[in-house]
């Protein structure tokens, strides 16, 4: 998620139609080494990130496929907003920055 969002870390994009922000790059996990030249147990995570790295844009192109919409409070009045992948990303990277992996973390225990 958090390179996913880090292509919509611009504030400017708040001015910009949606239609022409960037768009939602692909995530690939970066190792030091190749496969090849780590013990069977860190391939096997290895394995794991990429298939959590392949879950995670599912998701949001899922979600910029076919946005959905929200209930939101803003200002004590109940809105509803309509929420594509690349507004999610912008949105939690407005609210994390550089802290959105660590985030997601927590959330998930």
């Amino acid at each position: 998620m958090q390179q996913m969002s880090d292509a919509f870390a611009s504030d400017d994009l708040r001015s910009v139609p949606e239609a022409n922000w960037p768009p939602i790059p692909h995530p690939v996990p970066k190792f030091p080494d190749p496969d090849d030249a780590v013990i069977v147990a860190e391939r096997s995570a290895r394995a794991g990130q990429r298939e959590g790295y392949e879950a995670a844009w599912a998701v949001v192109m899922q979600l910029e496929k076919e946005p959905r919409e929200f209930p939101v409070n803003l200002k004590g009045k109940l809105i509803r907003i309509r929420l594509s992948g690349r507004r999610f990303l912008w949105l939690i990277h407005r609210a994390y920055k550089e802290d959105v992996w660590r985030r997601i973390l927590q959330r998930l225990g």
